[in-house]
């Protein structure tokens, strides 16, 4: 599975929360560990939506302005989301192929789309994420 490290050198000493987009590697080798799961569950692959991945955005932004950390605010499909210290694409992914929720969604056949959003920090405290992939 890629790595696709989360690039928190950018964000050091700002205490500010910061974004990937599909400018980042980190952005693709969500999508490439994803359809890696899939493909080792005989599944196609998921193309990347532009539209979903503005949704994902907007739902980890929610998450830093304060809201609940649930899918009560889903507007897709589908979603799957993560919080923590997870500094990589590898490793949210490895997170979410060992959750049997998670899992299931990222290999529901029934999908042929996702989005991509990841929002980060680094403080004195340490390093935080907000992770969220939708589907359709």
């Amino acid at each position: 599975m890629s790595y696709g490290a989360v690039p928190f050198d950018l964000a050091a000493g700002t205490e500010q929360w910061w974004s990937i987009d599909s400018s980042d590697s980190t952005y693709w080798a969500v999508q490439e560990n994803i359809n890696a799961i899939r493909a080792a569950s005989g599944l196609s692959p998921l193309a990347m939506d532009g539209g979903l991945s503005a949704a994902a955005d907007a739902r980890c932004e929610s998450f830093v302005a304060g809201g609940a950390f649930d899918h009560s605010g889903m507007t897709t499909r589908s979603e799957i989301c993560a919080a923590g210290p997870i500094g990589s694409a590898s490793s949210v992914c490895s997170y979410w192929q060992n959750s049997p929720a998670h899992y299931a969604n990222i290999t529901n056949a029934s999908f042929t789309s996702m989005g991509v959003a990841c929002w980060f920090c680094s403080t004195a405290e340490g390093q935080y994420t907000y992770w969220t992939v939708t589907f359709n």
